[in-house]
């Protein structure tokens, strides 16, 4: 099988990334043909952050090169890790434009906690967002980098992005870990058809 793995390496290296490269290594192990595409999350630190909003909607840079990497090695399948902040999901719209299935891999709850952790500021518990079109809570709370202006943006992303259906027309499958996540991910809108764990 022909595969390209796809991710935003995080600024401080963590879990997902070292998830992706042992991806990468078993398949390459069992045979199959393994393409990448990736970015260091270490090019925030060169853009102000008006800009990464902006990119945070709709990338026209990855979703250009990615395309053009798809169209070149022509994959069977797409799987995704992290998108955030950088690649948005425009790279889903670049594998639907080449007719590739994705497969998206949710390490966290991005999708319905601007946090992407269900806590908030002092380690406390919080699920105010889940459930919720709009993640305003997570606003009110700066719960993504401290920022209202960072949060507000992620938030805005991510409700745009449920409006116009993309969580549930351009991902073909999204891997969960627990069972617990699963019932988290239906409870935020993700169709429990389009999930396995």
């Amino acid at each position: 099988m022909r595969i390209i793995l796809i991710h935003s390496y995080y600024q401080q290296p963590g879990g997902e990334d070292v998830v992706f490269e042992a991806e990468k290594k078993i398949l390459k192990d069992a045979g199959h043909q393994v393409f990448t595409y990736s970015i260091s999350n270490k090019l925030l630190d060169k853009e102000n952050w008006l800009k990464i909003i902006c990119k945070l909607f709709w990338n026209h840079q990855t979703y250009k090169k990615l395309r053009g990497l798809i169209s070149k090695v022509r994959p069977d399948i797409a799987h995704f890790h992290n998108i955030f902040p950088l690649m948005s999901p425009s790279v889903y719209y670049a594998c639907a434009a080449e007719k590739i299935p994705v497969v998206q891999s949710l390490h966290n709850p991005r999708l319905m906690c601007p946090a992407g952790s269900f806590y908030k500021a002092g380690g406390l518990l919080c699920t105010k967002c889940l459930g919720k079109a709009f993640a305003w809570p997570g606003i009110y709370y700066k719960c993504y980098h401290n920022s209202y202006l960072q949060t507000a943006g992620l938030a805005s992303m991510v409700f745009f992005h449920r409006l116009i259906r993309t969580w549930q027309n351009r991902v073909t499958l999204y891997i969960i870990f627990t069972d617990f996540y699963k019932k988290l991910f239906i409870q935020g809108g993700i169709p429990a058809n389009k999930i396995v764990i």
